[in-house]
């Protein structure tokens, strides 16, 4: 109910709390209504209240790629050039680090928590989408993309999120079950990043700030108090997440 009232809100509902000086790749919400900030091989993890709480940073493996923290006790981050999947704990701390290359998923593109310790990956070996076990062994496959799509661009994000997986790529989001079967593309386009909300497709784009309604196909440019060309924005447990050039904003209710 909050994030539906927070979707709904002015911008004059919105007070600023705090801002960051940050060149941030990225930024995510957990469900717990924390935040974190990816730049480069570094993330730091903040509270609801804009609190600094933990950060992570791993020198030997290049730029971040994802993280996925739709489980806040056990982030996944994962960095793709080097194809290593390293998961850590509520307080960033590295719990494990997965060598793909050794589990012969060198030519995954993304990757992504699902439900029961389990994985979403796209391989361009096979060019599908498949579910993995937490050992990393097959459960569900997609029909190749090849079959599937006139033209092929690589995933750029995954979610599993209200019994459907979302496959950000080039030409939109692609909607598959939670058994790797495709559904339908949502064809939105120059599209980077985007968040579900109670069947709501938050992203941004050219126009700005833009909720999709997947059940209406309805689009609302959503007001913010922040007039600057946003990068990325996000809802979160109290408010607002925009991110503009070198500066992350924070927004709360009034």
């Amino acid at each position: 109910m909050l994030l539906l009232t927070i979707l709904n809100c002015q911008a004059q509902d919105y007070s600023l709390l705090k801002t960051i000086q940050v060149n941030a790749n990225s930024i995510e919400v957990d469900p717990f209504g924390n935040f974190y900030i990816v730049e480069d091989d570094k993330i730091s993890k903040y509270s609801e209240y804009a609190d600094l709480l933990f950060v992570f940073q791993d020198l030997d493996y290049g730029t971040i790629s994802t993280i996925d923290v739709s489980n806040p006790l056990k982030p996944v981050v994962f960095c793709r050039d080097f194809s290593i999947l390293q998961i850590l704990d509520q307080k960033m701390s590295l719990l494990n680090t997965i060598n793909l290359i050794e589990r012969n998923l060198d030519l995954t593109e993304t990757v992504a928590i699902a439900n029961g310790d389990n994985y979403w990956v796209y391989d361009t070996g096979s060019n599908s989408l498949k579910k993995m076990n937490k050992s990393l062994k097959p459960v569900y496959e997609s029909e190749s993309f090849i079959s599937l799509f006139s033209e092929i661009t690589m995933p750029i994000k995954i979610i599993e999120s209200e019994q459907h997986v979302f496959v950000l790529n080039d030409n939109g989001v692609l909607l598959f079950d939670l058994f790797a079967n495709y559904i339908k593309t949502i064809k939105i386009s120059n599209l980077k990043d985007f968040q579900i909300l109670n069947n709501k497709l938050i992203y941004v784009n050219e126009q700005g700030f833009i909720s999709y309604n997947m059940k209406s196909m309805e689009e609302e440019l959503l007001e913010t108090p922040n007039k600057k060309i946003i990068k990325s924005a996000k809802v979160f447990k109290n408010g607002l997440l925009i991110l503009s050039n070198n500066q992350l904003s924070i927004y709360v209710l009034k």
